[in-house]
């Protein structure tokens, strides 16, 4: 049988129309009228068979004490909550979803994604997913965080439809400036969010923080121009953080650390980076040591060292160290009674 490629819509519309509870209902030959308008010409009977179906397939709840007229039975939900739309899978869809969802499962499950697919199962197999608690799963997020509900959805667009986009941006302490860039990556910091992009004409990518957009417009005044998102990859291979990823030739440096033993085991278990190094400091207990072979040594990086506060010390670069003593000073001073 041919498939019908008016029926979602179709059927869209009905339930739009059922949960109306404005309307005292609606007879057959007023929903034929409404599909109408709407380009879907069907008979009563098939508007018939689609009631039928809501009734037997998705239990929908109409209303049986709602008055007749001189056309007929009139047709509403009892609940004006409940809907079709949640539960309209046809069993290719199923089928297809539950392929996809084995195949996912089988690669290991991102924690970002986990509570979806547990909500996309359920809906797959005809659970309840409404039983399912949300709040099960959360993760750190700044509420307050500036532009995200603004520029987030527009670029995350942009980027899957390979669109130039202009920007107008405020960096930290200047004038607003304009911008026509490529996007190609939205990443996550320390809470923050920051759009990896190419400005026209440069040879560089560049990083935006997205708390510091102003405007974005779509599609933009430039030329969209390709990446291979492995270049970025490697561009973060050895950076903790943002800062200096995208430096014409990021200053790469053997980090050396001495590390308290309540302390070591955190940092194995949530890396600095992934080929730090950690060993025992003969006839030194209680500390050991912690290397990195290259890592950009930027501001993230020195408030992450900074944070560990007296479990934490650093051996080598000496410019590194230097950077940390002086910031120690001057925190100390804050402190000093005068």
């Amino acid at each position: 049988m041919a498939t019908d490629v008016n029926q979602r819509k179709r059927h869209r519309i009905l339930d739009t129309l059922f949960r109306d509870e404005n309307k005292n209902g609606y007879s057959v030959e007023e929903l034929r009228a409404i599909l109408s308008d709407h380009g879907i010409e069907k008979t009563a009977r098939t508007i018939k068979s689609d009631i039928k179906k809501f009734k037997e397939e998705y239990h929908a709840p109409f209303d049986e004490n709602l008055p007749k007229d001189g056309r007929g039975i009139r047709y509403r939900y009892s609940d004006p909550d409940f809907s079709v739309m949640e539960n309209v899978l046809s069993e290719e869809d199923k089928r297809i979803l539950a392929k996809l969802l084995g195949k996912v499962r089988e690669y290991g499950i991102n924690p970002n994604y986990a509570l979806f697919l547990s909500l996309l199962e359920h809906v797959i197999t005809g659970q309840n997913a409404s039983d399912i608690e949300l709040d099960t799963v959360q993760f750190s997020n700044n509420a307050f965080l500036k532009g995200i509900d603004e520029w987030f959805s527009p670029l995350l667009d942009a980027i899957t439809h390979k669109k130039a986009v202009t920007l107008s941006y405020k960096p930290y302490g200047k004038e607003v400036l304009e911008y026509n860039i490529s996007p190609y990556m939205l990443r996550q910091f320390n809470d923050r969010w920051f759009l990896i992009a190419r400005i026209d004409n440069r040879q560089n990518l560049t990083s935006f923080a997205i708390d510091r957009i102003e405007e974005v417009d779509i599609p933009g005044k430039g030329e969209y121009i390709p990446c291979h998102l492995g270049e970025i990859a490697d561009r973060f291979s050895n950076v903790y953080g943002v800062s200096g990823a995208f430096d014409k030739e990021p200053r790469v440096e053997k980090v050396v650390l001495k590390v308290a033993s309540s302390r070591i085991g955190y940092i194995d278990t949530k890396p600095i980076h992934p080929d730090q190094r950690i060993e025992i400091i003969p006839n030194c207990p209680g500390w050991s040591k912690l290397t990195i072979p290259e890592i950009v040594v930027n501001k993230e990086l020195i408030s992450l060292l900074l944070s560990f506060g007296p479990d934490v010390e650093v051996v080598s670069p000496a410019s590194l160290r230097e950077t940390i003593k002086i910031t120690v000073q001057k925190v100390l001073g804050l402190y000093t009674v005068k």
